[in-house]
């Protein structure tokens, strides 16, 4: 008579089952048999023996199995592959990715920030509506509006810290956008979402780069064009705007005569964001150096003859808003207020 192997069968749960197998029996019935004793479908069992998947082809004794050898049950994931397997995307092999999570919470809130910093003003919460759109000297951008300056008149207050670097509006770059043409247009910014407000404008040197929140974008201070990273770096020999022209320089090598700085956009790195600060000290450091010495104020002196055309943030406020620039505890002697 043939002679029977005991099979040792380990289900799902880590539970061993004992099965009686001819040797010369097909894979394709053991599997049916293992199936049906273990309730389970034919179609979701994967049969493992020394770390090998058994196929539907040849034999138990094909397969290099004998007597009181020991199989492992896996259920069959429905995925993309033909087989009824799943498939690994590219995605999961890289390094750093943990399978079916995505990106590391610290590459997606760098994402989420740049996305938000694209399409949001920080300040009025609002979206960017060109040309009142400017950058600071750290790259980030506000629309310039009533709730801008007052972030800047009310820089000592804690929740305008981010604001205190920017001594004046002059310190401002109004941008140059130049539009996507595939951009699909809505009828209301405000109601608009974060995505549809996306890829609303391209390089204008490499046209398929957009401002999506994944590729970077850099600006230059004096002319105000905005160009991508990529297009800066390919044609980093031409020291120069790649849309007008104007001579320009990166922030290492500012050193007072070329105000047309080529300053990123949205940085998010610490490192980047320090060589900015860096570069914002340096300059105001040497701006300071070449002024004139200004004329001392007397301490008697009116302060209805203080100059009307003074570039500091309250005589630009005033002139925005239409705001008397002294309150009235001036006229009684006191110190000169603002917005008592």
């Amino acid at each position: 008579s043939e002679p029977m192997w005991s099979v040792f069968v380990q289900d799902l749960s880590g539970r061993h089952h004992l099965f009686s197998f001819s040797p010369m029996l097909p894979v394709a019935q053991a599997r049916a048999r293992i199936a049906q004793g273990l309730r389970m479908t034919e179609a979701g069992t994967r049969i493992v023996t020394s770390g090998r998947e058994m196929l539907n082809q040849g034999t138990l004794q094909d397969w290099g199995m004998g007597h009181q050898s020991r199989l492992v049950v896996l259920a069959r994931l429905r995925g993309a592959g033909g087989d009824g397997g799943s498939i690994v995307s590219r995605r999961d092999c890289i390094r750093g990715l943990t399978p079916g999570l995505g990106l590391p919470p610290k590459t997606e809130y760098k994402m989420t920030t740049r996305k938000a910093g694209w399409t949001m003003c920080p300040k009025s919460l609002e979206p960017l509506q060109p040309p009142a759109v400017v950058a600071c000297d750290l790259g980030q951008m506000y629309n310039r509006g009533e709730a801008l300056l007052q972030a800047l008149v009310h820089a000592a207050l804690p929740e305008h810290a981010d604001v205190r670097h920017i001594k004046k509006l002059a310190n401002l770059t109004p941008l140059k956008f130049t539009d996507n043409p595939r951009w699909q247009p809505v009828q209301k910014l405000e109601l608009a979402s974060l995505d549809q407000l996306l890829d609303r404008w391209a390089c204008p040197i490499l046209g398929d780069i957009t401002t999506n929140g994944v590729h970077r974008f850099v600006f230059f201070r004096q002319c105000g064009h905005v160009i991508s990273e990529e297009a800066a770096h390919r044609l980093a020999k031409q020291v120069q705007c790649l849309v007008c022209h104007q001579p320009a320089c990166s922030i290492e090598a500012y050193d007072g005569t070329c105000d047309n700085v080529i300053i990123p956009l949205l940085p998010t790195d610490e490192e980047a964001l320090e060589a900015l600060r860096g570069f914002a000290k340096r300059r105001r450091a040497l701006a300071k150096s070449t002024q004139p010495a200004r004329k001392k104020k007397r301490p008697n002196e009116d302060p209805s003859t203080v100059p009307t055309n003074t570039t500091s943030l309250a005589a630009e406020w005033c002139a925005t808003t239409k705001q008397p620039r002294y309150a009235t505890g001036a006229a009684r002697g006191s110190s000169p207020g603002f917005f008592h």
